[in-house]
């Protein structure tokens, strides 16, 4: 059989490719994906559905070189619904600025007023402005009310008001910044992942086939032309034939899908010895993720009950000097263990960007992820100014009540809350421990970024077509070429329902 199209990973993106390209009966759409595959919400784990905490047991088992000579563990998601199935569950858009730069590169038709209308679309947030926002989308939003918000969570939010945040109700409201209650991509307390919202409405359908626990390895090409995808299930290769073939695996495994394919950087691909198909060396740079440093502090009511939320808000701010308005975002989350509070600073608009290699050419081997995090002047400046304000809100009246006042770090450094303003700032000290704890927010970007051929880096155009390989796509968080000033779900999500649009127009 040739499938009328190949959609790789069943993740953010690539669940919702799948759902909307076999909306048409007459396309024969075969999605794979190397995880498990739960084909109902009766029928998926507890913990893959419970938004109270962050589950670990559906995972690729990734690392991540944080800053040269440190590497962390770096949680992907493997299974239908990728990471939107066990992220933190916010969803967050990204700022009407965001967009405009993609445009403002090249990339015309990823504009916020041409996004605006896809945002819309794919939610349902009965609470949200009718202008901003929609309802009967697939992807439900929820937000605490404010007077039914946990106490501490409750006191980190009256701490950044008497800091000077202003209140918002609504953080993805295009003008929006300060402090208020996150959204979330919940419902009834569940993770509404695209597996749920989008897959399945779509798994009774006859032209749709999910082959899970089936490890891609690299598209099969005639010339240059792709012809179907080479994978792996059960220890047993396979392949399926192709008139079109979309990598949505994610930031992590589309580069490395490519890579393995012969598409990317000549000299790469012959160290491996790989045949070049299509010499493009933009494939795996420009990787992207969002820097965080955190402080920690044992809760003086404990850890929390793990039924309990673990964050209820987020604030949105800029830092000093900035021109990027919300550049910046913090939270307190309140975990099940001591030190039981956590407040992070994460930098959302870095400049300093990474690069994604292959270690070897088997598919069952991670790719080498190198985010050289904090790497630039810039972004150090400003985490030190994220951890100058962390200090402020640990110190603040409102928080103190919440903590037994020791900060613990990440690198095992405890210090008092009253000395933290004094040691960050100090430039020199402040700048070392930014080095030595900066940590991933886990949204990877990048390694096959849209552009135009003006751009000799760019992998993809802006519709996700791959240069120089007919009937190949890329619909990921790899295409960004800048990281929205967000977590990334909802972002994918778009770029799902994009790129599936395209594809179906063009027949």
């Amino acid at each position: 059989m040739i499938y009328d199209d190949i959609v790789i990973g069943a993740g953010s993106a690539g669940a919702v490719l799948a759902t909307r390209l076999s909306e048409d009966p007459d396309r024969q759409v075969l999605l794979i994906e190397a995880g498990n595959d739960y084909p109902s919400a009766q029928k998926t784990p507890a913990g893959l559905l419970a938004t109270r905490r962050v589950p670990f047991d559906h995972d690729w088992g990734y690392t991540a070189e944080v800053v040269p000579g440190r590497r962390a563990p770096y949680p992907r998601g493997r299974v239908t619904g990728g990471s939107s199935a066990v992220n933190a569950g916010l969803a967050l858009r990204g700022l009407p600025e965001d967009y405009d730069a993609w445009a403002a590169r090249g990339n015309d038709e990823w504009g916020w007023d041409t996004l605006l209308p896809v945002f819309r679309q794919i939610e349902d947030d009965a609470a949200g402005d009718p202008a901003f926002h929609g309802t009967g989308g697939p992807t439900p939003i929820h937000r605490t009310p404010r007077e039914l918000l946990a106490p501490v969570h409750a006191a980190f939010l009256q701490a950044c008001l008497s800091l000077g945040h202003r209140y918002t109700a609504d953080h993805n409201a295009p003008d929006s910044t300060g402090v208020g209650p996150a959204p979330a991509n919940e419902r009834y307390g569940m993770r509404i992942s695209t597996a749920l919202a989008y897959l399945g409405g779509a798994r009774i359908r006859p032209n749709l086939t999910i082959r899970a626990g089936c490890v891609a390895d690299r598209v099969l090409l005639d010339g240059t032309r792709v012809t179907g995808v080479e994978f792996v299930c059960d220890g047993v290769r396979e392949e399926a034939l192709a008139r079109r073939v979309t990598l949505a695996a994610g930031a992590a495994a589309s580069p490395a899908i490519l890579l393995r394919s012969g598409i990317g950087p000549a000299k790469e691909l012959a160290a491996h010895g790989i045949e070049v198909a299509a010499d493009l060396p933009g494939v795996g740079t420009n990787l992207l993720d969002h820097a965080t440093v955190a402080i920690n502090l044992n809760g003086t009511a404990g850890p929390a009950d793990p039924a309990a939320p673990y964050w209820e808000n987020v604030l949105q701010w800029t830092a000093s000097g900035s021109s990027d308005r919300n550049d910046m975002q913090s939270m307190l989350v309140h975990n099940t263990a001591q030190p039981a509070l956590r407040l992070s600073a994460s930098l959302m608009l870095p400049r300093s960007t990474g690069v994604l290699q292959l270690a070897d050419r088997s598919p069952h081997t991670a790719p080498d992820i190198r985010l050289n995090l904090a790497t630039d002047p810039e972004d150090v400046h400003k985490l030190i100014e994220g951890l100058r304000h962390l200090s402020a809100i640990a110190a603040s009246p409102e928080l103190a009540l919440h903590h037994d006042g020791s900060a613990i770090f990440d690198d095992g450094q405890t210090l008092p809350v009253a000395d933290l303003s004094e040691r960050f700032a100090d430039l020199d000290t402040a700048t070392e421990h930014v080095v030595n704890t900066v940590f991933h927010y886990v949204h990877l970007a990048g390694g096959t970024h849209m552009g135009p051929d003006s751009d000799p880096d760019a992998v993809v155009d802006q519709r996700g077509r791959v240069r120089g390989i007919d009937g190949l796509r890329v619909a990921d968080a790899s295409v960004m070429p800048t990281i929205p000033r967000a977590n990334t779900h909802l972002t994918c999500v778009v770029i799902g329902e994009r790129v599936a649009a395209w594809i179906r127009a063009e027949q």
